[in-house]
């Protein structure tokens, strides 16, 4: 998403990950040691993790158009800091069935307050970027 908001060519690759662990495959740890997805390789250099990939485009690419005013109240990490966590509660419940149900509604609150922060962040714009949206990291 970076990427394209900032209007260089880009490509995806897709790591199919073990379908018992989840792990990552050799393939994907060969380009990173952890095996961490997202990744952005540009060179020599590798970049894990959404708000690290948004921020390295904005300050090697974009010459600052994108760039979130870091006096911003609202500017923070929050979805990579806050906001995924009950994303990634809510798929690990799903995989653990009957056996998450005490904190499933946990989960489901947690989710509408973080979507109706999202929401109201964007307001009636058509678009995210990392200028307009303190939760830049949708894809």
């Amino acid at each position: 998403m970076a990427a394209r908001a900032a209007g260089l060519p880009y490509g995806i690759k897709f790591y199919k990950r073990d379908v018992q662990t989840n792990g990552a495959p050799e393939e994907l740890k060969a380009v990173h040691p952890l095996g961490r997805s997202p990744i952005n390789t540009d060179g020599g250099k590798a970049v894990t993790e959404s708000a690290a990939i948004i921020d390295y485009v904005i300050r090697h690419y974009d010459g600052g158009r994108l760039q979130p005013d870091v006096a911003d109240p609202a500017y923070d990490d929050y979805a990579e800091g806050s906001a995924i966590q009950p994303v990634v509660l809510k798929v690990n419940a799903a995989r653990i069935g009957e056996g998450a149900a005490a904190i499933e509604a946990r989960i489901e609150r947690e989710l509408a307050n973080d979507l109706g922060y999202i929401d109201r962040c964007l307001g009636a714009t058509t678009t995210c970027s990392a200028a307009s949206c303190p939760a830049p990291t949708f894809s």
